[in-house]
């Protein structure tokens, strides 16, 4: 072999490599690390995690968090113990059943065992460290140039007049709407750039029940009308008590790893998905729960709002999702989770504390249901 062809076939094997390690890179690039933070009285710790994903959402160790935090934590069968802030919580693995000092409740999401790792849903970490040892935990902002906006305080809202876009009128079956401001009291939901995500979800519920009454003329009930304790089985009884007709579950979330930019309507799964192999809870009759029998309606009315919003908010991305938590599951009627542009984003947390901003989204909702409404009148002309 002549020495330029070696050459030319060394050149090539080294371009092939750096090709390679360029993808590697890019590839890293994409899969950013989760930061959470925990302050204590000796200082401040933190922890680095690698998002997993896994069916659209996105996962931590929970082993990994909680030893770079301080605390402790082992598994004994299906049983997981943690320890931290010299208090004890336990999981039963595959479920979202937690149970703590303070009582039972349940996270939005199993927590899964996974071949020795146990994995929790990054929007899930929050609400446990708040919920089941009374510490904040949070994930620190990304930097930014201008102050944002202090946000709003309940009761005080802008006065700014919310506006809808011109859709059909209102000929439908929807007579009540069920509003839930997500999180509340010791749980603050997510924070970021000085805002807690359970004031501002309460602020923009209340904002939003007053634009359902003045331009649908429906019935609107809150879950909570003020800033408390509310588990997903006292959410989900308001709602079924009062019959509603709809339910809208309103959250300003995190966004972490590959999850989606932008608002994301998240629907209860028409089809139940397979269960882990080592998840050998009792499930009974799960075709029958709410979630499923109203998937279907879940699934039109998640899609009349996001074809509201890509056509009023253009400069925003909108997509919808499936995601099987209690709130979607046991309600009695059609329902959908609406997760709002994340504060974990400064720039998007700045914009969604604009009031303008503000009144443009709830609008746009509106004209969502609206539409939603429009298409059962339809439905129920048609021969």
């Amino acid at each position: 072999m002549s020495r330029f062809a070696m050459f030319q076939r060394g050149g090539l094997w080294l371009f092939s490599i750096l090709v390679l390690l360029t993808g590697l890179v890019d590839a890293s690039a994409e899969s950013a690390a989760v930061a959470f933070r925990y302050e204590t009285s000796d200082g401040a710790r933190s922890a680095q995690l690698e998002p997993i994903e896994k069916d659209e959402i996105s996962y931590v160790s929970l082993v990994s968090l909680v030893r770079q935090l301080g605390g402790g934590l082992r598994t004994i069968d299906r049983r997981i113990q943690v320890d931290f802030a010299s208090q004890t919580a336990w999981i039963l693995g595959n479920t979202n059943e937690i149970t703590a000092s303070r009582g039972r409740f349940t996270l939005g999401h199993h927590v899964i065992l996974d071949d020795g790792d146990v994995l929790i849903a990054v929007v899930d970490v929050i609400p446990l460290f708040n919920t089941a040892f009374q510490v904040s935990v949070t994930l620190p902002a990304e930097p930014r140039a201008a102050a944002v906006a202090a946000p709003p305080v309940p009761g005080e809202e802008a006065a700014t007049e919310v506006t809808s876009p011109t859709s059909p009128p209102t000929q439908g079956r929807v007579q009540t709407a069920v509003l839930d401001p997500g999180h509340g009291g010791r749980d603050m939901g997510a924070e970021g750039s000085g805002l807690k995500e359970k004031d501002l979800a309460l602020s923009l519920c209340r904002r939003m029940k007053r634009a359902l009454e003045d331009s649908l003329g429906v019935k609107v009930l809150l879950t909570r009308e003020e800033d408390k304790d509310a588990s997903a089985a006292d959410r989900t009884a308001v709602a079924n008590r009062s019959h509603g007709d709809i339910f809208i579950s309103l959250h300003v979330g995190a966004r972490y790893g590959n999850s989606p930019a932008g608002i994301v309507i998240y629907c209860f799964p028409a089809r139940e998905k397979k269960r882990p192999a080592s998840d050998s809870s009792p499930t009974g009759p799960s075709r029958s729960l709410p979630g499923y029998r109203f998937a279907g309606q879940s699934r039109r009315l998640g899609s009349a709002i996001a074809d509201a919003l890509k056509q009023n908010l253009s400069d925003t991305t909108c997509h919808v999702r499936e995601l099987p938590c209690r709130v979607l599951r046991d309600t009695t009627m059609p329902s959908v989770l609406v997760e709002v542009s994340p504060l974990s984003n400064a720039e998007q947390a700045a914009r969604l504390s604009e009031a303008d901003f503000q009144s443009k989204f709830l609008g746009t909702l509106v004209a969502g249901i609206r539409q939603y409404i429009a298409s059962l009148s339809t439905e129920r002309q048609a021969p």
